[in-house]
């Protein structure tokens, strides 16, 4: 197996030195463990061939004419293919997930609209109330107000004062003899003018 350094690596794809440092220090897990047997870290970093391929995603051969047959051109770009089928499912799941995050705070957000909505009724029922009672309010103590001035402003009733009603004599026309005796025996119907 060769192995490469990191500028004969770059010279052999035609890139920096600090574009395959990048390429790997990028590497995912599923990637380094592709690399595992093809990329030496002891030291030295050094690449070999077919972990320049793996790297980089395609063969470093494959401008060369005659290196590489058909058979090896098609199972590299299954390879491939299936490399970014993973990717492809792996971004629809994220894509799904954010989907579903925008779903549920979309649902989140019609809720509180709804909610501040009821609120806003709400409050505008008791403005409304609130108004109204003012209103009715206003008139009663107008009402009130103009009610006191009149009976404040008339003149008072003339005022007759109490006087007893005249005693009567209860025994007019009657006996000396009838008098002196309920006088006697029965001295209250004197009080009561009764007989």
């Amino acid at each position: 197996m060769d192995w490469l350094s990191i500028p004969q690596a770059a010279k052999k794809v035609k890139k920096s030195k600090q574009a395959i440092y990048m390429r790997l220090k990028k590497l995912t897990q599923q990637e380094r463990k592709k690399l595992a047997g093809h990329l030496d870290e002891t030291g030295v970093l050094r690449l070999s061939d077919k972990g320049l391929q793996i790297l980089f995603g395609q063969s470093t051969e494959v401008n060369q004419p005659g290196k590489h047959s058909q058979d090896e051109i098609v199972g590299e770009l299954r390879i491939r293919l299936v490399e970014k089928d993973d990717e492809v499912k792996r971004l629809d799941g994220f894509v799904s997930n954010l989907l579903t995050q925008l779903d549920d705070e979309r649902k989140l957000r019609l809720e509180e609209q709804r909610h501040w909505s009821e609120e806003r009724n709400r409050t505008d029922t008791i403005i409304m109330k609130l108004t109204n009672d003012v209103g009715h309010l206003q008139k009663r103590l107008e009402y009130r107000i103009v009610t006191e001035r009149e009976i404040l402003n008339k003149p008072p009733a003339p005022v007759k004062p109490w006087n007893p009603p005249e005693r009567v004599d209860p025994f007019v026309g009657e006996s000396w003899f009838h008098r002196i005796f309920v006088s006697l025996f029965y001295p209250e119907r004197l009080r009561s003018g009764t007989n």
